[in-house]
């Protein structure tokens, strides 16, 4: 059975609570703005590939191409997910990467909230 990629905007939105845990609060925000921007990015690789037969291509290169693929569309949804996208990738790898993240819970809230959206407009394609 193929994964769930919805199930990382899940564990993103458990890893973005105020909750305690052993984890600093700053890794787990970090950590869900890099498994939000995830399960956006593979939901809509998997879109390209399954439903329009999209040849993907291997490692790296397919997040270009899943963003570029959607941004030359004419449906404004295709758009708004290719923007989406192309913006969450560049705060995944600041997250991923920087050692100092400005306005971090801003900046998780925000990318939840794309990922969500992202999530939701392949629903109504």
């Amino acid at each position: 059975m193929s994964f769930d990629w919805s199930q990382f905007l899940l564990v993103a939105e458990d890893l973005s609570s105020q909750s305690r845990g052993r984890a600093s609060h700053e890794a787990r925000l970090r950590s869900a703005l890099s498994r939000a921007y995830y399960a956006a990015f593979c939901q809509a690789r998997n879109y390209l590939r399954d439903r329009h037969g999209h040849t993907i291509p291997p490692a790296a290169r397919a997040h270009g191409y899943a963003s570029a693929a959607f941004l030359t569309s004419s449906d404004r949804r295709w758009t708004e997910i290719g923007a989406r996208l192309d913006s969450m990738r560049r705060r995944r790898n600041l997250a991923d990467y920087a050692d100092i993240v400005n306005n971090l819970i801003q900046v998780a809230r925000s990318e939840l909230r794309s990922a969500r959206r992202v999530h939701s407009l392949l629903r109504t394609l």
